[in-house]
């Protein structure tokens, strides 16, 4: 019912001016009418298609969004991970550039501008940042500076570097208003360094990301003093943080940011480190170093990042014996080496984790305890690694995606431990939900059988729960996608 009420409200509005929807006007003695234009919509009926607009993209909490939606107190959005930033038609930037008329009613409503967008590869967009910022009043904000093109200033990190120094004399004073902050560049370099760059207090910030696309160093765009990390970002949950940047914490202020790790972070995600990049390369890094931060969040990313593994010394080595296992609810490893991985995976255990393009031949075992998500790993003697890892492998959801997966695989699943007796030593034991996305070299039939043997554990009392494939992809003679559940 909540649904229908803004509908209910345009048609009466438009019911009641629907007179006015049309044009007169007199040539001779006749007179005419026409139908009104975009430009000739009464203000009443936009101001309510607008609001109306702008409902739709808040994240209720309840079912009563409308009856408790007050466009005098709300403050800020909340974005859904699907929304295409890039569009023309994007809220408000879409509305308000159809017309004169429209835009001046756009900007009249300081709620419709807690969304704020910068191209910094557009001149006009950042020329407009200043203005945008204001329309907004004293509202919280959600900022986003970004490229419309991806490719943009791949050869001249030069140059976005230049237009974030300036950018960033703008933006600044207006830190204390955002709770989400989000820097999308091309270059490590460009991006603000966090012990230096954020010299305005952000008390009501929740999420901060600084993401390059290409790792070159070091970023850093002003000469101040380094600031107080934990007194900087009191409010901080998620931490989206490129690898340049980290190190640089970790060896500069590495106090600080285990204390502001441990009064307030949940969720960290550090990606792009080369240790040889930008003019001062920043060298090695030992993974353990980071253990301190690690420890006190409940979710972690890793992707892309040449850390090292190996101690230095003989003491070191010692040291990284005794390190205490961490217990996270999420772990992803994205493109990591060999040795980094299985150096992770010995140390690092979760109720849920994600494994993307990294080798796994120095992996011992799964540290999932629930849920584990493979993805594209393609490298020599996978199908055999995975046999050998999953067949003790406890969790009971996993999923296999664009993975070297093939019959043998799904045939180990559906089997016990050779000379183990039936059920006692079962391969995957746990297992309930399987996933098989895009993994051509498994056959239908293969999925057929492992159903089957599994529904048979199933129905014998070894295994106490239904069993259901999900096969999703393509095969050379029949696309397929079908969900099975046996017992």
């Amino acid at each position: 019912m909540h649904a229908l009420i803004p509908w209910l409200i345009l048609v009466a509005s438009y019911n009641h001016i629907k007179s006015r929807m049309q044009m007169k006007f007199t040539v001779g003695r006749n007179q005419y009418r026409k139908l009104a234009t975009i430009e000739d919509l009464p203000f009443e009926l936009l101001i309510l298609i607008f609001k109306f607009a702008f409902s739709n993209l808040i994240s209720w909490e309840d079912d009563d969004e409308w009856e408790g939606f007050d466009t005098e107190q709300a403050t800020m959005w909340s974005l859904e991970h699907d929304v295409d930033i890039r569009s023309p038609s994007l809220f408000p930037y879409g509305l308000a550039s159809v017309c004169r008329k429209w835009s001046k009613l756009m900007q009249s409503v300081p709620l419709f501008w807690t969304r704020i967008l910068v191209f910094i590869d557009e001149p006009i967009s950042v020329q407009q940042a200043p203005t945008d910022l204001k329309l907004s009043k004293n509202l919280a904000i959600t900022l986003t500076v970004t490229r419309r093109r991806r490719s943009a200033f791949n050869n001249d990190p030069s140059a976005e570097r230049s237009i974030m120094e300036g950018l960033m004399k703008i933006i600044g004073p207006h830190i204390a208003r955002c709770t989400r902050l989000t820097f999308d560049l091309t270059h490590t370099s460009s991006l603000p360094r966090l012990l230096t760059d954020f010299d305005h207090l952000a008390p009501i910030l929740d999420v901060l990301i600084m993401r390059g696309a290409i790792a070159n160093g070091l970023g850093g765009l002003t000469s101040n003093t380094e600031i107080n990390l934990e007194n900087q970002f009191p409010q901080l949950e998620e931490l989206d943080i490129d690898g340049h940047n980290f190190v640089d914490s970790m060896n500069n202020a590495p106090q600080q940011f285990a204390e502001l790790a441990s009064e307030s972070i949940r969720r960290l995600r550090v990606e792009k480190y080369d240790p040889a990049a930008g003019s001062t390369p920043q060298g090695r890094f030992l993974v353990f170093d980071a253990f301190p931060i690690f420890e006190q969040v409940t979710w972690l990313e890793l992707d892309s990042l040449t850390f090292d593994h190996t101690p230095r010394d003989h003491a070191e080595m010692v040291g990284v014996d005794e390190i205490d296992n961490i217990d996270l609810e999420y772990l992803s490893l994205v493109h990591l080496s060999a040795p980094l991985t299985a150096a992770l995976t010995r140390t690092v255990s979760a109720e849920s984790m994600r494994i993307v393009a990294c080798p796994l031949r120095d992996v011992l075992a799964f540290p999932a305890r629930r849920k584990l998500k493979l993805e594209k790993i393609n490298y020599a003697g996978t199908a055999l690694r995975l046999r050998i890892l999953l067949a003790p492998w406890r969790g009971t959801s996993l999923t296999l995606r664009r993975c070297a997966v093939d019959d043998a695989v799904l045939v180990m699943m559906g089997s016990v431990w050779e000379g183990s007796g039936l059920g006692l030593a079962m391969n995957v034991p746990c297992l309930e939900k399987l996933r098989l996305r895009f993994c051509p070299k498994v056959s239908e039939m293969a999925v057929s059988d492992l159903g089957q043997a599994r529904a048979r554990f199933q129905h014998a009392g070894l295994h106490p729960n239904f069993f259901s494939i999900l096969t999703q992809g393509y095969k050379a003679e029949t696309g397929y996608k079908t969900v099975t559940i046996f017992g």
